[in-house]
């Protein structure tokens, strides 16, 4: 009987392990994770049941989005790189992209693209390939959204009415009507403070393309621009007219334009407790086709636009919100092949986006939508999930927004650097340097108005040259030579 018995259990657990090997095996549909970063929505595993469903049926592959606290996303994006932790997709900004190339921990998917993703590359204009194709190849693809950045200047609609104010004549911020229509929402409003603090930069004498540097692009944050018409490497210091410009903000903070704490507060005024209670008259933020009804949204306000400087598109901007794949992927291809499909197959994208039709949102029309914030799935961020202009347009927004945009990336003055990736590190000890001077004396002093230049920009040139930036630019100079050469 022992002996009957453990035949038995022999053929038992023979047959057991065959069932489990047949079970495990079975499905070979791999599932490919693909990190996000913001709040963690309810119904996220319902989202993501739904959609792959869509990449079943489209790719043979199942999605399984998560979401990792956006003020955590970074580092804990760099420690899963460091340790070779296994996972498919990721989103990334201009930074993290960069950070996220020096660290080795992306797939290059140039290889992949043209037999994978061929209708995304179609879709892609020039200047965003050239910005994502680097001399080793690819290693991200961008969102299509708006990819060159300008300034536009509103002026709540209320007072710009009760004013009579002639919002056709005030082309820039050195406009006399800007400065009169400042001064009457000074002088009969005491509850508004009359603009938001304006950057230095936006009181440099300009051409009538209203650009905001003059022909100066960003390269290096704060800290270096590239002059677009001989290519010279310049220090924030060097651009044309930025002395004067800082002398025209402490004149807007002396007249009383500016909040009277904004030596303490140093807001722009986008997000911040002024800004929610609709308390500025003239509000600035990054320039994009219907902000006016995040604006409203935000404030309680309409708000009108008054003007916008040129829109520029830096060589890091389409970069700004991108999609790569990890170098420890295990199905790099299917990868690409979903990036492709949340790119370009509008009933997964805005399932991703927006959630379910009936649950999560109500269609108003064929392309409007009314969002139920508290459905259990309302992120709010499509720019995060792929190319923007296929998504539903939210309730109020106007359609034409999209083909708007379109037009400001296509028609902005270029970066000529698109593609280049800067090697720091022989520059790394000044760069932190350069950037607790930046602090002191950009952050704190300059772009805040409170203090005339006279009394500080010797000062701050000097610390500048102390903490490195002569060195940083001679090696930013050097590549930005060599690219251009090679170019």
């Amino acid at each position: 009987m022992r002996k009957f018995l453990s035949t038995l259990l022999v053929f038992a657990m023979c047959f057991g392990f065959a069932g489990c090997t047949d079970n495990k095996t079975s499905d070979k549909t791999p599932t490919l994770l693909w990190l996000v970063p913001g709040d963690t929505p309810g119904d996220l595993a319902l989202i993501n049941e739904e959609a792959s469903k869509i990449t079943r049926e489209k790719i043979g592959a199942n999605i399984e989005i998560k979401f990792i606290d956006s003020s955590a996303y970074t580092e804990r994006l760099n420690m899963m790189m460091a340790s070779a932790e296994n996972f498919d997709i990721c989103q990334l900004s201009s930074n993290t992209y960069l950070k996220s190339y020096e660290l080795g921990g992306l797939e290059e998917i140039g290889q992949y693209l043209e037999k994978h993703a061929p209708e995304l590359m179609k879709q892609l204009p020039k200047y965003a390939v050239s910005a994502i194709t680097t001399e080793t190849g690819i290693y991200a693809v961008p969102n299509q959204q708006i990819m060159a950045f300008g300034m536009g200047y509103y002026m709540r609609k209320d007072l710009a009415e009760k004013y009579n104010i002639d919002i056709s004549k005030i082309e820039n911020c050195l406009s006399p009507e800007f400065e009169k229509a400042l001064t009457l929402i000074r002088d009969n409003e005491p509850d508004v403070v009359p603009t938001a603090r304006l950057l230095a930069q936006a009181f440099i004498p300009s051409s009538s393309d209203n650009t905001p540097s003059g022909k100066s692009i960003s390269i290096n944050g704060s800290n270096l621009y590239l002059s677009i018409d001989d290519n010279r490497v310049l220090t924030f210091y060097e651009l044309p007219g930025i002395e004067e410009a800082a002398a025209r903000s402490y004149e807007f903070y002396k007249k009383g334009f500016y909040r009277s704490d904004i030596a303490t507060q140093r807001s722009s005024g986008f997000g911040d407790s002024y800004y929610k209670a609709g308390k500025y008259g003239v509000l600035w933020c990054t320039y994009i086709p219907g902000v006016e009804a995040e604006l409203k949204s935000g404030t309680g306000y309409d708000y009108v636009k008054l003007f916008n400087t040129l829109p520029i598109m830096r060589h890091t901007d389409p970069l700004a919100t991108c999609v790569g794949v990890s170098r420890t992927s295990k199905n790099p291809e299917k990868s690409v092949e979903f990036i492709n499909l949340i790119n370009t197959d509008t009933t997964l994208y805005n399932l991703v986006c927006y959630g379910i039709e009936g649950k999560h949102y109500e269609k108003i029309d064929d392309v409007h939508i009314r969002v139920n914030k508290d459905s259990g799935y309302a992120p709010l961020a499509a720019w995060k999930f792929g190319n923007q202009f296929n998504a539903y347009c939210l309730e109020g927004s106007d359609p034409e927004d999209y083909e708007e945009t379109k037009k400001i990336n296509d028609e902005s003055l270029k970066s000529p650097l698109m593609g280049i990736i800067f090697e720091t590190d022989e520059v790394n000890t000044e760069m932190a340097q350069i950037a607790k001077v930046q602090s002191q004396y950009l952050d704190a002093r300059i772009n805040t108005g409170i203090e005339h230049p006279d009394t500080y920009w010797g000062e701050y040139v000097s610390e500048m040259k102390k903490a490195g930036i002569d060195k940083v630019k001679s090696v930013y100079q050097k590549q930005v030579d060599e690219f251009l050469t090679k170019k």
